[in-house]
């Protein structure tokens, strides 16, 4: 990619603030390193997640853990089985125990956005 004539990946890996892209954004949330990490990943099921600094990444095996100690599920078909109303509240706890948004998605089968929208205190 960085061989590519028209991508501006070249300007993300220079920190070239005088070409035509704005890179101020994303190196204000991430930091360079970070992006060329991602930028190299292969598309496995695995995405960039931030973590605030206080947050250490939890393991799946983790989280699992936390989500039956919330509402006392062991897999998918039984947080599917929970009634709309109460999920929310449940995904929103799982947020506030440090769970990531992908990996609540992935543990429990709701969609990015469901998660997403759980507002945190």
């Amino acid at each position: 990619m960085d061989k590519y004539e028209y991508s501006s990946y070249r300007t993300y890996l220079n920190r070239d603030e005088k070409g035509l892209v704005d890179i101020s954004m994303l190196y204000s949330v991430i930091k360079p390193e970070q992006f060329l990490e991602y930028s190299r990943q292969t598309e496995n099921g695995a995405f960039l997640e931030i973590y605030e600094i206080h947050k250490q990444k939890i393991t799946d095996e983790e989280a699992r853990q936390v989500i039956y100690r919330i509402c006392k599920c062991k897999n998918v078909s039984e947080f599917q089985a929970i009634p709309p109303d109460r999920r929310g509240g449940y995904l929103n706890l799982m947020k506030i125990k440090g769970l990531g948004i992908r990996q609540i998605c992935r543990l429990t089968g709701e969609s990015y956005y469901s998660v997403q929208k759980v507002n945190q205190p």
